[in-house]
């Protein structure tokens, strides 16, 4: 097969522009860190030079003084990263139109993945260069949703998709990189074509929901083939969001969701998370003191992808005559008894805390000594997915 690379209707997509991230942190730091340590520092200054005045009259000139200094410091501080912003955009403007050098390795791409998850909603509005943008992804290119694109990047299409969605601040690679390319794998050797789905995970879940049923509708239309069945395959956030995708579809009258088949859902929150619940409650309990208030502004600002985990999707109910089954993990015991895969518990995972549950018919697979990334990687799993969608 031909690298999708150097296929018609791929395109790299793969990364983030060096000038991109270079502009985006001295903004990010102006904007974000310096207003918050500013505001940390300045309150506890105020709660000791107000101690300190009822002993020592004096103390309140000292306190002028010292915030006189401390404006003049920020103020320098606040000019010299705005400086440093447009240098950055000079040096775009005298790229003359030459590409921005991208980003490369391993690394680069699990930071910015992860920089989605935490703050994607608003990279989406305030550095859309820095935002995922919704993509299937073949060989490592972006493909466009056209016939020729996906007849190029699928060359032996078959009329079953399995369409596979990745979790919170991750990529497709969870699902086709190296070893993590089991499932894949799998479904290709029963007959089902493998479309990794890449998205932002820091907008929210109906957000997100809704480009992922356009994105179905389109590929449908464009598949090279009249497809038969389609099976929506998530892990953590990737189930929701399929979820969400099917009602969007469905409010929509999308004809591709009479296609649908078959849901599994790995690992997904779908009663939420204790995690995300502890940040919630952190901010809260973060803005109740004047010197820690900043800081809980701050844990405020987490995504809204991140937000929707504190509660999962108990309203949304499963689509008639569609197959759910759900796969939970549990790190070793004891501590896999009280905290699941250490991010999602097992009912949750279930959508179950008592019967009869969010998916009254779905068969589930329990993984133990499981963590929730080690989940797509189990041995079990690929198996357990052909029986599935047989």
């Amino acid at each position: 097969m031909t690298p999708a690379a150097h296929q018609p209707g791929a395109h790299a997509g793969a990364g983030v522009g060096v000038l991109d991230l270079v502009e985006a942190i001295p903004r990010f730091a102006e904007q974000v860190v310096l207003p918050t340590v500013s505001e940390t520092q300045r309150a506890f200054v105020n709660r000791a030079y107000g101690v300190a005045g009822v002993v020592v009259p004096s103390a309140a000139v000292v306190h002028r003084l010292h915030e006189t200094v401390a404006g003049e410091v920020y103020g320098a501080i606040r000019l010299g990263l705005r400086g440093c912003s447009l240098a950055v955009r000079g040096v775009r403007a005298g790229l003359a139109g030459r590409a921005d050098p991208q980003l490369r390795g391993r690394r680069a791409h699990v930071a910015w993945t992860a920089l989605n998850g935490v703050a994607g909603d608003h990279l989406s509005v305030h550095a859309p260069r820095l935002a995922i943008a919704m993509t299937v992804r073949a060989g490592g290119t972006d493909i466009d949703i056209d016939t020729p694109g996906l007849t190029s990047a699928f060359p032996q299409p078959s009329r079953r998709i399995a369409v596979f969605i990745h979790g919170l601040l991750d990529s497709e690679r969870r699902w086709s990189e190296g070893s993590e390319s089991a499932c894949t794998d799998a479904v290709r050797a029963i007959g089902w074509t493998p479309v990794p789905v890449r998205l932002n995970t820091g907008l929210p879940l109906r957000e997100n929901g809704t480009a992922l049923a356009r994105l179905l509708e389109d590929l449908v239309e464009a598949w090279p083939v009249a497809p038969e069945r389609i099976a929506l395959i998530g892990h953590s956030m990737g189930g929701l969001i399929a979820r969400t995708a099917m009602a969007a579809g469905a409010d929509l009258a999308m004809g591709w969701v009479d296609l649908i088949t078959d849901v599994v859902t790995v690992g997904t929150p779908h009663l939420g998370t204790d995690l995300a619940r502890l940040a919630a409650g952190g901010t809260v309990a973060l803005t109740a003191f004047e010197e820690t208030a900043a800081l809980g502004r701050l844990l405020d600002r987490r995504s809204a992808g991140i937000k929707d985990l504190e509660a999962g999707l108990p309203e949304l109910e499963p689509t008639p005559r569609v197959r759910y089954r759900t796969v939970s993990g549990e790190v070793s015991r004891p501590w896999g008894l009280f905290f699941g895969d250490l991010l999602v518990r097992r009912s949750s995972a279930t959508g179950r805390t008592q019967e009869p549950g969010l998916f009254p018919a779905a068969e589930h697979l329990h993984l133990r000594s499981t963590g929730h990334l080690g989940l797509v990687r189990h041995p079990a799993l690929p198996s357990r997915l052909q029986d599935w969608l047989r």
